[in-house]
């Protein structure tokens, strides 16, 4: 079982990092992510790690108490960041992974309740905008006024 999560986790990073970089041939243009000089926006950044940190999560074969409390913080960013679930599903993912947790000892209905609540996180994320655009308005005023 354990080759199986470990295959599962390889395919969902592989299966992310094919969108990322899909996402990043649309929105700049080229297929690696950004040419010298460009900035990332923040939000990208962090959401990128975490969300694969949070795939780890999901093919991991046990999770302790102790993960809760490391991954649980970047849980409304990838809920708020990807597909607009409604905000009452929203609050019921965030409700069964605390329920799921809160469960001791676990039991199969608290696994299974965390499992799925798992997978629809996952289910719904997509690439965040890549460049920052605060960032960009700047570049593209440098340009005007050099230009001028």
């Amino acid at each position: 079982m354990s080759l199986v999560l470990l295959a599962l986790h390889i395919s969902g990073l592989v299966y992310c990092a094919v969108r990322w970089l899909q996402a990043s041939k649309q929105q700049t243009g080229q297929r690696i992510f950004l040419t010298k000089g460009a900035n990332m926006s923040p939000h990208y950044i962090i959401y990128t790690m975490l969300i694969s940190n949070f795939i780890g999560i999901c093919f991991a074969r046990t999770l302790h108490y102790q993960f809760y409390v490391w991954y649980f913080h970047g849980l409304p960013l990838l809920l708020w960041s990807g597909r607009t679930y409604p905000l009452a599903v929203r609050l019921a993912l965030l409700g069964a992974i605390e329920f799921a947790f809160l469960t001791f000892p676990a039991t199969p209905t608290s696994s299974a309740v965390l499992q799925l609540a798992h997978v629809a996180i996952l289910l719904q994320t997509r690439p965040p905008p890549i460049l920052d655009e605060s960032m960009v308005v700047e570049e593209q005023s440098k340009t005007r006024s050099k230009v001028e």
